[in-house]
């Protein structure tokens, strides 16, 4: 009842008054907002209280269950409440976060495993596909991409760049790219294959074929 919360509330208040630092009476003070449909307060208890990481737990246990309402929920409870995450943890969530339709979320913890571990590449590449493709802001996936282009010997900007132009609409530019990556790996199956599609999208099938039939061969 109305009156069994208020009664509570001001029990956990007055804990909290007395130890200021009582993570568990803010995580029920949390609790009981959130049921009270008071959800800001609800957050604002729970990131005092530290247990972001609680909620990333549900998060995995959810995901694990295949609860993907759970998941929803708890992930954006994790992000509001400041989960301490690991590069691969950020990776997750990114990706969990992209499939509800969150791309600025998405975008966010993307930034923030490239910011944990700038040498990895993964998160960097997904950034600029993301940026370019979602956002079509292809200047800031160049921005992104840009210390990748520092090795000479490395195609994977180059393939980024050239899957964010075709995903654009803009074929020719995608070949462009394409190209860079069969001249600098002429044995990479995908620099072909990529090279085939981009060729197919702008309707000269005979190259296409001839891209396709050189992937295959090199996959094989």
């Amino acid at each position: 009842t109305t009156h069994n919360y208020d009664a509570a509330e001001l029990a956990l208040v007055q804990a909290i008054n007395v130890h200021a630092k009582e993570e568990l009476a803010r995580y029920y003070l949390g609790d009981l907002y959130w049921r009270k449909g008071e959800q800001e307060a609800a957050i604002a208890q729970w990131k005092l209280a530290g247990t972001g990481g609680l909620f990333w737990q549900r998060t995995l246990a959810a995901y694990h269950k295949k609860d993907w309402e759970s998941v929803k929920v708890n992930l954006n409870l994790a992000m509001q409440t400041g989960a301490n995450l690991t590069y691969l943890d950020r990776m997750n969530a990114a990706g969990w976060l992209l499939t509800f339709g969150q791309i600025d979320q998405g975008i966010e913890q993307y930034r923030l495993a490239i910011k944990q571990d700038p040498q990895r590449q993964d998160a960097r590449l997904a950034l600029a596909r993301l940026l370019g493709i979602a956002k079509k802001d292809v200047e800031a996936s160049k921005d992104v991409l840009a210390p990748l282009f520092s090795d000479p010997q490395d195609v994977s900007p180059y393939l980024a760049l050239g899957d964010i132009y075709v995903g654009l609409g803009r074929y020719a530019e995608g070949e462009t790219q394409y190209r860079r990556v069969v001249q600098l790996q002429p044995r990479l199956a995908s620099g072909w294959s990529s090279l085939c599609r981009a060729y197919e999208l702008q309707g000269r099938y005979e190259e296409a074929l001839e891209y396709c039939l050189q992937a295959v061969s090199l996959a094989s």
